[in-house]
């Protein structure tokens, strides 16, 4: 028996994305920058750019609200209507594996400590992810070094590509 071997690396390398709401969007295309977070972070961390190797939408990067009194995720949907538009841009990890790092190796290189570590991958598999697809960077990326950059297409919540 003759087994194949799928050339996915080669052919298409890995793309981690970094998701986001429309404004937001504007904003990075503006600066040209993808800049790392301090929003959450405790003294003597390091700000994160994070990504996510989920190929349609990372559940985290869903918006919070409270509503009477409680508060909620928003599904994807209500995100994206909400946050008048969705965009993601791509980083292939081959070519970033420099500045590019798994959640274990990210949060260790940003000084997370481990009880925040944790609470942050309960958070995640309470929201339907796992830490497994998460990546950072501690660094700012310019968005031409993207490989792609997308906006959602909100009538069929399709990706449409703006710029490779």
């Amino acid at each position: 028996m003759i087994v194949h071997t799928p050339r996915l690396l080669q052919d298409h390398p890995m793309i981690v994305w970094h998701y986001t709401t429309a404004p937001n969007f504007f904003k990075i295309v503006e600066s040209r920058l993808l800049l790392p977070t301090d929003s959450f972070i405790e003294e003597g961390e390091k700000p994160i750019l994070w990504f996510s190797s989920d190929q349609y939408w990372e559940l985290t990067a869903n918006k919070g609200v409270s509503e009477n009194g409680c508060s909620r995720v928003l599904t994807m949907e209500e995100t994206c209507e909400r946050g008048g538009g969705l965009a993601r841009f791509g980083l292939a990890v081959d070519k970033n594996k420099k500045i590019l790092f798994p959640f274990n190796q990210l949060c260790k290189k940003a000084k997370m400590r481990p009880e925040i570590k944790e609470g942050l991958k309960l958070a995640g598999k309470k929201q339907g992810s796992s830490f497994k697809k998460w990546y950072g960077t501690l660094i700012p990326v310019d968005i031409d070094e993207c490989e792609y950059i997308e906006v959602i297409e909100e009538e069929t919540m399709k990706w449409k590509r703006v710029w490779q």
